[in-house]
C-alpha cells in the first residue's frame, strides 16, 4: 500500500502523461519514459502508442489513460524505487500546451493594410506523433 503523498505524486504524474498525450506532445513523453523506465523496456513505449491511438480514435478517454498510467507508475515504483525522482519530475511539470499567443503589425501598403479580408484561415496543425 502506498502512502498518501506517493499516491498523490503518481496520480499527478499520470494526469500529466494523459494531458500531454491529449495535446499531442508525445516526443517529450518518449524521452521521459526512456529516463524513468530505462531503455530496456518496450512495454511503456507500447502503452504510450496504444493510448495515443485509442485517444485519437476516441476509444479511450483521457481519464482511462490516466488510470492506466497510475497502474504502470505504481508498478514501476514497486519494482524500481529509484524511479521516484522521475515520477516526481513528471508530476511537477505543467502539461504542455498548444496555445501560442502572438501579435502582428502590418505597415505600408498591401493586402492586410487598411482593408477587410474575406476567406478561410488556414492554421497548420501539429502532430505530436
Amino acid at each position: 500500500m502506498l502512502d498518501e503523498m506517493t499516491t498523490a505524486i503518481i496520480t499527478g504524474a499520470a494526469g500529466n502523461i494523459a494531458a500531454n498525450l491529449v495535446s499531442g506532445h508525445v516526443d517529450s513523453l518518449r524521452q521521459w519514459i526512456g529516463k524513468a523506465f530505462g531503455s530496456g523496456s518496450d512495454m511503456p513505449l507500447q502503452a504510450l502508442q496504444d493510448d495515443l491511438a485509442a485517444l485519437r480514435a476516441q476509444l479511450r478517454s483521457d481519464r482511462d489513460v490516466q488510470v492506466r498510467w497510475v497502474m504502470l507508475l505504481t508498478r514501476l515504483l514497486h519494482t524500481s524505487p529509484n524511479a521516484r525522482p522521475f515520477i516526481e519530475e513528471m508530476a511537477r511539470q505543467p502539461a504542455a500546451s498548444n496555445l501560442h499567443i502572438g501579435s502582428q503589425t502590418n505597415n505600408g501598403s498591401g493586402t492586410f493594410v487598411g482593408g477587410n479580408n474575406y476567406g478561410p484561415i488556414t492554421v497548420p496543425s501539429s502532430q505530436g506523433a
